[in-house]
């Protein structure tokens, strides 16, 4: 393991719109359509990290910066060979958008690259990979966008090979009830049907209810007709839980027991969740 000392990485950024945030500052100019970077610079001590490493080089020898989403459950890796000059070096994480929510943490650390040999006898780093820097910390930045907490994308359904005259189109086919949620559903939103800029505007409209009450029923039915047997308790931030909020909301039951009326009557409770969606109805939220 290297000194610690040798290391030193500066406090990350966040930079999106224009706008730089410190960790554990809400990024308020944050949405789902909107990407940005984290930043963060690493600068090193070429003398006392060779010395205290054993190694020969700095060839093959990169600081890392993860950047991960729990309730997503995605990470993103930057690597950035590690500077012998000195000076400070910004390695730079670029996280599109509809790819992440709520927050991310950031964890920087230093990892041999590449082997300098097949061994080792004197106990100096030589699989790739070995880590040379684990960070003790991380770093948190929540996302607190004034979108909405639906992950939504909007393009064109006859460019990418979709039904062009559909207006929308909801994926949610999750594996285990435990899935992180906002990993595991996007409403895609057809640019070209005339009625996509309502759809897309926010405001509460009767196109809008249509979209809210349908989006409801259908992960409803995929729940119940995905799992057999359904748990009382949830994972925080996953699918069970989201689902298990709404089902208490918009019909007054507990997860499990909406799949046992879905399967009873399934007529009276898609009636009932249209009453309580407001379905038809500029009331409906979104």
């Amino acid at each position: 393991m290297a000194d610690p000392g040798a290391i030193i990485f500066g406090e990350p950024v966040l930079a999106v719109a224009g706008q730089t945030y410190a960790h554990g500052e809400p990024v308020e100019s944050w949405d789902y359509a909107t990407p940005f970077t984290v930043i963060m610079s690493v600068t090193v001590d070429r003398e006392r990290f060779l010395e205290s490493t054993g190694l020969s080089t700095l060839d093959g020898v990169v600081a890392c910066v993860a950047v991960d989403c729990k309730v997503s459950g995605t990470r993103y890796v930057e690597r950035l060979p590690l500077p012998a000059s000195g000076a400070p070096a910004d390695i730079r994480v670029h996280i599109g958008p509809h790819q992440v929510a709520q927050a991310v943490e950031v964890t920087p650390s230093v990892v041999l690259d590449s082997a300098e040999g097949l061994e080792n006898p004197e106990m100096v780093a030589f699989r790739r990979g070995s880590r040379l820097i684990s960070s003790t910390r991380s770093y948190r930045f929540p996302l607190e966008g004034s979108a909405t907490l639906f992950p939504t994308e909007a393009f064109s359904f006859a460019a990418a090979g979709f039904p062009s005259g559909a207006a929308w189109k909801l994926n949610f086919d999750p594996d285990e009830i435990d899935d992180p949620y906002l990993g595991a559903v996007r409403l895609l939103i057809n640019t070209d049907h005339p009625i996509s800029g309502e759809l897309l505007s926010g405001e509460p409209t009767l196109a809008r209810s249509v979209l809210f009450h349908e989006v409801i029923a259908q992960m409803l039915l995929t729940v119940a007709g995905s799992f057999r047997t359904i748990p009382t308790e949830f994972e925080e931030d996953s699918v069970g839980a989201a689902m298990n909020h709404l089902a208490e909301t918009y019909l007054g039951l507990s997860l499990a027991q909406a799949v046992d009326a879905l399967g009873n009557d399934r007529a009276e409770t898609l009636c009932r969740l249209q009453d309580r969606t407001a379905f038809m109805n500029v009331r409906a939220t979104s």
